[in-house]
């Protein structure tokens, strides 16, 4: 079973955090989000909309802080629920000393 919910919460933190790079590759490449090809994808990320409110955009609008941000703190969650699921403690010299965990 708790492999199954390991397996679950990396599918759902993998997707998000893939969701709301494709918005920051599709604002990046300053796509119009009227265009019907491109408006799921940001209605599916409004999110990145409420964080636009707290952090900028920079480089005339194409470069959005708040989606970095977000994906930031997807990581985040994606490290401290995959330790909590395996009941590991979370040792931060060994993610940012060490770099990657062998």
């Amino acid at each position: 079973m708790n492999n199954m919910l390991f397996q679950v919460f990396d599918l759902v933190t993998t997707f998000a955090m893939m969701l709301v790079f494709i918005r920051f590759m599709l604002q990046f490449a300053g796509m119009d989000a009227r265009n019907p090809m491109i408006a799921p994808a940001y209605k599916a990320t409004h999110i990145v909309d409420v964080f636009g409110r707290i952090f900028p955009t920079v480089g005339q609008g194409r470069i959005s802080i708040a989606a970095i941000v977000l994906m930031f703190l997807i990581r985040l969650i994606d490290i401290s629920g995959k330790a909590a699921l395996t009941h590991q403690g979370i040792a931060l010299c060994r993610y940012f000393s060490q770099g990657r965990s062998a």
